[in-house]
């Protein structure tokens, strides 16, 4: 990405971040509260699962809870340094199975796409060797 596209994508988070009031259940852990941003992967496409991998079993899940400006500010530094995760507003799991249980009005993406018609609970989980995968050396 462009460093002109960066600097427009983090001037927009700072002013139209969004608040998600949502409960979810990380293996036995219930998770509530209010959030900016939730982000479960196997993979590290996305950018909030930078440990993720494909090969494992896992799922990693990064929810960032909301935050005030100041706190916005220095996670967008620690971002751009390969941080964020290490900022105190974000809670890190890895997990096989994740129900979402409510994310009030929240938009949810799987793999780009914006889903329509959601019906909670939604179970999240990996299918062990659904796909072959080639590494190599």
């Amino acid at each position: 990405m462009g460093l002109f596209s960066s600097f427009a994508a983090m001037i927009s988070v700072i002013f139209e971040r969004q608040i998600y009031r949502s409960h979810l259940r990380i293996s036995d852990d219930h998770v509530r509260g209010r959030f900016m941003n939730i982000c479960v992967g196997n993979a590290r496409a996305y950018g909030l699962t930078p440990s993720a991998a494909p090969y494992n079993g896992w799922l990693d899940v990064s929810i960032i809870r909301y935050p005030k400006v100041w706190q916005l500010l220095k996670g967008l530094w620690m971002l751009v340094n390969r941080r964020l995760l290490n900022h105190k507003l974000v809670d890190v799991y890895r997990t096989k199975h994740i129900r979402v249980l409510r994310a009030q009005n929240a938009s949810i993406s799987l793999d780009g796409r914006i889903l329509q018609d959601i019906h909670y609970p939604i179970d999240i989980s990996i299918k062990p060797e659904a796909l072959t995968l080639i590494i190599p050396d």
